[in-house]
């Protein structure tokens, strides 16, 4: 059986340290600021956004300001950085005034009568892909080869039919006088409009000289302004040629210089098939082949005999293995053409050592491209290759044979015994070198003999 005892209140004590005095005055618990945390959050959200905008306010001005200014491509130009940049355009009553004969788009009748192998490349610039509206800001023919080829085989763009081509009448320049004088004639060369090249040389002086009876050359220089030159010595002739193998004749409106053989009254040179531009950093002229037979314009690894269906050459002279195709270690700007259907010979060069593009295409006919110098070039009448060879080595020199040449490649007097050993070419001892050449005719240079 459960008992309980009875407690009297004056029996139960308790702990001062749980209980305490129910009178005493406590003081007040502190309360955590349930907003403090909230505020902090706040802030720091709001100084993000301010951030946020101005960072995305700075990158969308800069992003403007690239687009716009003139260093910066304007947001038109070629991203490449190697690659040459296109020539300058202009819009408006301006872009009128410098663009030549017409900013307008050309008869597309007339345009479509020009033969494919006689289109001239009017948007030569690499990498660029050609729209209708950028070839007629030139005031050119576009038609893009597929829509108008005669043949199934030549409807691509890849095989080298310009798009854009020069119509017939292409603003060039004109020749405004010319005079005889002791060597041939010279005269003045003018463009009335500037062409879409900046920089144009808007006045030329021609020279024509009748150096010998097999050697004609031809200068066209910047009268106003020294432009750099090739500093080699070359025959300077001090009377015309008495009985001349050729003929000159000058075309004055646009300007074209035609050279004629005069025993078979074949054309040699005949530059009024495309328009010439002279300007400070693009110098170009086209001319006519007698004939598919084209060979020289060294030094590539390709075939002896070039082809002309739309090859373009590039002369950059650099030291690297042979690869095929493309430019090598020396740049020689000259070639030797067989003429159709005599048979003879003639020769071409261009004094020139400025970078350039030589362009071969089926008409047949040839164009030269160079970013400089001037234009100073040299007809050679053979009649025969090896005379060829010889007329133009009386202008440029022969070379010295030295100890340093393989014995067996004369013809390659400038490879010397480090380059034949890169190529794994077996080298023979100096004195064989030295009696080979000897008994060869051939001339050495004593000083390297040891």
């Amino acid at each position: 059986m459960v008992s309980y005892k009875r407690l009297d209140p004056e029996n139960v004590l308790f702990s001062k340290e749980t209980v305490g005095d129910p009178t005493e005055e406590r003081p007040p618990v502190p309360r955590k600021p349930w907003c403090s945390s909230v505020t902090t959050t706040t802030a720091l959200l709001v100084l993000g956004s301010v951030l946020l905008l101005l960072c995305a306010g700075w990158l969308l001005a800069t992003m403007f300001w690239l687009h716009h200014h003139p260093h910066f491509g304007g947001g038109k130009q070629q991203q490449a950085s190697h690659r040459p940049p296109p020539p300058a355009t202009y819009s408006g009553r301006r872009r009128n005034e410098q663009m030549g004969p017409s900013a307008s788009a050309p008869d597309p009748v007339a345009c479509g009568i020009i033969p494919q192998p006689r289109r001239f490349d009017c948007y030569p610039e690499r990498g660029a892909v050609v729209t209708r509206g950028m070839c007629e800001a030139r005031g050119c023919c576009f038609i893009p080869a597929s829509s108008s080829s005669s043949s199934p085989s030549s409807g691509s763009r890849r095989s080298g039919i310009p798009w854009c081509f020069y119509p017939t009448g292409f603003g060039s320049y004109s020749l405004v006088w010319a005079n005889d004088t002791a060597l041939g004639k010279e005269g003045r060369l003018v463009r009335d409009k500037k062409s879409y090249y900046p920089g144009d040389v808007l006045a030329l002086h021609l020279e024509t000289r009748h150096e010998t009876d097999m050697r004609l050359r031809v200068r066209i220089t910047d009268p106003s302004n020294s432009r750099y030159e090739v500093p080699i010595a070359v025959p300077e002739a001090t009377r015309k040629a008495n009985h001349p193998a050729y003929s000159v004749e000058l075309c004055k409106d646009p300007f074209g210089l035609v050279v004629k053989r005069l025993s078979t009254g074949m054309v040699l040179l005949n530059t009024t098939v495309a328009p010439l531009f002279y300007a400070d950093q693009f110098l170009q002229f086209s001319s006519s082949l007698p004939g598919p037979f084209l060979y020289g314009l060294g030094e590539h690894r390709a075939a002896f005999l070039h082809d002309v269906h739309w090859t373009t050459l590039t002369m950059w002279a650099r030291d690297v293995p042979p690869v095929e195709n493309t430019n090598l270690y020396g740049a020689h700007p000259f070639y030797l053409a067989l003429e159709e259907p005599g048979g003879e010979a003639h020769g071409f060069f261009l004094l020139n050592s400025n970078a350039m593009d030589v362009v071969l295409q089926p008409a047949p006919a040839v164009t030269w491209r160079t970013i400089g110098g001037i234009l100073d070039f040299y007809v050679f009448l053979g009649p025969d290759p090896t005379s060829v060879i010889s007329q133009y080595l009386e202008v440029v020199g022969t070379n010295t044979m030295t100890s340093r040449v393989l014995h067996f490649y004369p013809e390659a007097s400038l490879v010397e015994v480090e380059s034949a050993s890169f190529y794994g070419v077996k080298v023979e001892p100096r004195q064989v070198l030295v009696d080979q050449s000897r008994d060869a005719a051939f001339a050495y240079n004593a000083d390297e003999v040891g």
